[in-house]
């Protein structure tokens, strides 16, 4: 019986070590997180500045624009008054009144092409402003996304912390019933049905880290196509396919774990057919390519909510007492 009791003390560095590779863990998880938030909020602000230098720069040219446009109708008014002199003067100089003409005629057709370039640039102006309101709008979805799931992240390495200190107790009492067994043969029924608890208890945790491992893989795949969405903003269209293929691999390799008539298999297989279809489309239309990976990053963040928030909401099960031997 004493040698039995020592048994769980000896699983104590085992525990430690566990411990310590999970704070690795959630400070990494932690670090890449914060890295993700200071890039988004860096193309948010390289947005905002590349917004106002474009403003200013056709502020400039409308200015200027509207500055030959005056001068044009001063050189009209001056040609006019000219024409007017000369008609007083000499009715007979019809070759000059047709030069004067001429030049009018010309000057009246730059005037319009000024005025066409004008509309124009107003047009690109407005375009370029509802452009960058939906990508400011966007980059704020994002920002908020990211915070709620390093919330969840926490929630979830905070699970896996609890799961590992059961499985070391667990483990611990395992040996100790196995000791008892072996020593006292009236306790046997009692061990036995001990041992059977102990090792569903087992099973339930081990089910919960492989839940754990593969929620970690799906919110790997999200940053990658949170990522690849940024890298087809800043029009880099060949970091944007590397990331969708990574991407893709990945819901691959999820599904894989997966029960092959599983809602979950299922929705993941949607994603992973998306993610094909976006990687199809770089980088000829990277258009189709953004709704793709939009649908896909909904589709991913669905399923994340649905995985972490319960499990960071589960109230904790006490772990199993020993059976005392009678």
């Amino acid at each position: 019986m004493m040698e039995g009791n020592a048994s769980p003390t000896n699983s104590t560095p085992g525990f430690g070590r566990r411990l310590a590779r999970s704070l690795y863990r959630i400070l990494r998880a932690f670090v890449i997180v914060m890295l993700i938030l200071a890039v988004l909020a860096g193309v948010a602000w390289g947005g905002l500045w590349l917004y106002q230098v474009i403003s200013g720069e056709i502020s400039r040219s409308a200015e200027s624009v509207a500055t030959r446009f005056a001068a044009q109708e001063s050189r009209i008014d001056i040609l006019r008054r000219e024409v007017d002199t000369l008609l007083s003067a000499n009715p007979g100089q019809e070759q000059r009144l047709s030069e004067l003409d001429s030049r009018y005629t010309d000057l009246d057709t730059r005037l319009e092409s000024l005025v066409g370039d004008m509309d124009r640039q107003a047009q690109m102006l407005d375009a370029l402003d509802a452009s960058m309101a939906v990508t400011l709008d966007n980059d704020a979805a994002a920002a908020q996304s990211l915070t709620d799931l390093s919330t969840a992240l926490t929630a979830l390495q905070a699970d896996f912390n609890t799961s590992t200190g059961r499985i070391d107790a667990l483990g611990g009492e395992l040996d100790g019933l196995t000791g008892e067994v072996s020593q006292v043969k009236s306790g046997l029924t009692a061990a036995e049905a001990t041992a059977v608890a102990a090792a569903d208890q087992a099973n339930a945790s081990q089910t919960a880290v492989s839940d754990m491992a593969q929620s970690l893989a799906l919110f790997r795949a999200w940053e990658l196509v949170a990522r690849a969405r940024l890298r087809l903003l800043e029009n880099n269209l060949g970091l944007a396919a590397a990331d969708v293929d990574e991407a893709t691999g990945t819901v691959t390799a999820v599904i894989s774990t997966l029960p092959t008539e599983s809602a979950a298999a299922t929705d993941l297989d949607v994603i992973r057919i998306r993610l094909t279809l976006a990687a199809a489309s770089l980088p000829g239309n990277p258009n189709q390519a953004a709704a793709d990976l939009e649908s896909v990053w909904d589709g991913l963040d669905d399923i994340l909510v649905s995985r972490l928030l319960p499990t960071a909401a589960a109230p904790e099960q006490p772990a199993p007492t020993p059976t005392p031997d009678s």
